[in-house]
């Protein structure tokens, strides 16, 4: 096999793993949510909630390329403190805080109208569990999340939106101003939480281009950088057509569920469109997509607890355990409490990200330095805005 061939199918094969490493509960949760609130306008809103789910996290996924995926030199022109805070920050909102607690509130209500009485606790062990056995050997997730789980979670996901496509009628008639929708879509998008996975998957996803494609020298990295810039987008396409989808799903199928949380909201859609038992594959096949997720992060932030937080002192097997058992007392909150926690530090937290990620890439395309003081600004400008 020549090495463009080579070159060719990992771009695409990382491109899939890129949308499964996106797509995980709070995408599952959030677009049909939207959908309902949307009703007859949901273009408008699929497209603004786009812009932060999609269009920022690939943004994000760019920048950490153009930094080779050394995550620590992309927060570190903030200065080695705030850099090394910031950093500890999203790994606890991306792990064990709230994104995977909030995965496994997802599969658990999504399985609750199967199996009567299933208790929380005992769900979140056997789900951490079977995540923790999937984990073992992190360089290898790429493979399995891109050639396997995303072929059949686009397959299952698709299925769902074609029928819903096809069996639609009239969607539900919302009278909620444009302007308010528009803030409702772009803060929903901030709560899938992409842009700060994105910053810390790219190191895992560019050092698997260096190993595979034998990168050497400057010239290989600029070949390097445009196929992670190819995946991205391929990645980022597949994001926005399944958000598309299933933003048009609640906004069609949606109607009488406004009092339902989201993950409810997903499961009586799903039933809806499916029936009871083909909402069982459906539940089966979101929680296959969330698992490879959790696969996902659980490897990036493991790898940074052994590496940064331990200093090599504990072995990646016992920092995937730790990490996990946090995650396990962390999901008995509850889905609702994980929701909005999640969504009120978003609202803090990601306008410096974005700012951040945008002076990164300022500097290293146009040699643009000022960085300190813009994030500042952001910081203390997000904070006015929710205190006030």
């Amino acid at each position: 096999m020549t090495q463009t061939k080579s070159a060719t199918i990992l771009t695409i094969v990382t491109g899939f793993a890129i949308f499964t490493m996106l797509f995980g509960a709070g995408d599952f949760m959030l677009p049909p949510t939207l959908g309902i609130l949307a009703g007859q306008n949901v273009l408008f809103a699929a497209l603004a909630f786009a812009f932060t789910a999609v269009v920022l996290p690939i943004m994000g996924l760019i920048a950490s390329f153009l930094f080779e995926g050394n995550y620590k030199d992309y927060f570190y022109r903030l200065g080695r403190v705030p850099g090394a805070a910031l950093i500890a920050i999203c790994m606890f909102i991306i792990g064990p805080g709230f994104v995977l607690p909030r995965i496994i509130n997802l599969c658990h209500e999504m399985l609750s109208p199967y199996v009567p009485g299933l208790n929380l606790l005992v769900f979140a062990i056997l789900f951490s569990a079977l995540t923790f056995i999937l984990t073992f050997r992190p360089t290898k997730f790429i493979d399995v999340l891109g050639y396997l789980i995303t072929p059949i979670k686009l397959a299952l996901v698709g299925l769902m939106i074609g029928l819903g496509i096809w069996i639609a009628k009239e969607p539900i008639c919302s009278d909620v101003p444009m302007t308010k929708l528009l803030g409702k879509s772009l803060l929903q998008g901030y709560g899938t939480l992409g842009l700060l996975g994105t910053i810390f998957f790219g190191s895992v996803i560019f050092e698997i281009f260096r190993k595979d494609l034998g990168v050497h020298g400057s010239k290989d990295l600029k070949k390097l950088i445009k196929n992670g810039l190819y995946a991205s987008l391929i990645g980022g396409a597949l994001l926005s057509l399944v958000y598309a989808g299933m933003t048009f799903l609640g906004a069609y199928h949606g109607a009488g569920l406004e009092g339902l949380n989201e993950a409810q909201i997903l499961s009586q859609v799903s039933i809806r469109i499916i029936g009871r038992t083909g909402g069982f594959f459906a539940a089966v096949a979101i929680m296959i997509a969330c698992l490879a997720t959790m696969i996902a992060l659980s490897t990036v932030i493991s790898e940074y607890t052994q590496k940064e937080v331990s200093r090599n002192r504990l072995s990646f097997v016992t920092s995937l355990f730790v990490m996990l058992s946090i995650t396990v007392v962390m999901s008995l909150l509850g889905l609702q409490a994980l929701m909005k926690m999640s969504i009120d530090v978003a609202f803090v937290l990601y306008p410096v990200l974005i700012v951040l990620t945008l002076c990164n890439i300022g500097y290293k395309l146009f040699d643009f330095k000022p960085v300190k003081i813009p994030v500042l600004l952001a910081f203390i400008g997000s904070i006015l805005i929710k205190v006030l």
